[in-house]
Formats: structure tokens, sequence, C-alpha cells
């Protein structure tokens, strides 16, 4: 019980910072944000020659909210015991206040498609979450009946 509060505390305290790196991202205004995206578009430009600044940022909208939906996952996983859509609903609610807080800084605007690629990011880490928990039932439930049926026959000789 001491570690899964710790492992709470922990996974809450990713959250909060990733969440607050992405405000960050949005507070800052649009010369230095395409300054930053523009340093990054360099990076890959490195091993992907054929790399667009615009891809660069979109490509970061994505990143941001699959991995935010990845630490709500195991957020709600660990206080409530169970798989819920709640990851997905924080994400929205997340990406729309990011939105809103960019059409308060000096050359950014809010824009539902930024929105619609946040979502994007968060229902792939969704998916593969659930996919990933539904393989890994499946591999239990048959290695159970695997043991059951071991069971069974150990019984009948």
């Amino acid at each position: 019980m001491k570690h899964k509060k710790l492992w709470i505390g922990v996974l809450l305290a990713l959250t909060v910072l990733w969440t607050a790196f992405i405000f960050r991202n949005s507070l800052q205004t649009a010369e230095v944000s395409s300054q930053e995206s523009g340093e990054l578009t360099e990076i890959f430009r490195v091993s992907f020659s054929g790399i667009t600044h615009h891809f660069v940022r979109k490509l970061a909208h994505f990143t941001e909210f699959f991995v935010l939906c990845i630490l709500l996952w195991y957020d709600v996983l660990l206080i409530c015991g169970r798989r819920t859509v709640w990851p997905l609903w924080i994400c929205l609610a997340v990406s729309l206040l990011d939105e809103c807080i960019q059409t308060l800084v000096p050359g950014r605007t809010g824009r539902l498609s930024d929105v619609i690629l946040d979502m994007l990011g968060a229902c792939a880490a969704f998916l593969i979450l659930r996919g990933v928990g539904l393989l890994r039932r499946r591999r239990k439930q048959k290695n159970l009946r695997k043991e059951q049926k071991q069971k069974a026959g150990a019984y009948d000789g």
C-alpha cells in the first residue's frame, strides 16, 4: 500500500509537470515558439531530410498529448483501480484550455485543428494502451485455462 501511494504521487507529479510543460509552450510568443520549433526542425533534418517546420510543429501537438494521455491513463488506473475514458476527457479539457491560453499570447491564435491533432495523439495512446491491456488479459485467460486443463488432467490420472 505504501508503494502504491508513492507511485501515485510520482505519477501525479509527472503529469502536473508535463501539463505545465504544455502550457509553458503555449505561453511563448509566436517568435519564441517559432524559433524553438525551428531549432527542433534542424535537428530532425539530420535524420529526415524532407521534414518541414510545419510538420514538426504539428508533430509536437500530437506527441505532447500522446504522452499526457499515457500519464493520465496510469494516474486513473492507480487511483480508481480500473481503466476508463477519463484520460481522454482530461486531455480534451487540457487541449481546449491550451488553445484558449494561446489566444491571450501576442502573435498566437487558438486553433480547432490543433485541438484535433492533440486529441489524435491522445486517442492513439489510449488505443495502444487498451490494445496492450486486451492482449495481456487474453494471454492471462489462456494461461489460466491451460493450468485448469493440466490440473484436471492430474486429477483424472
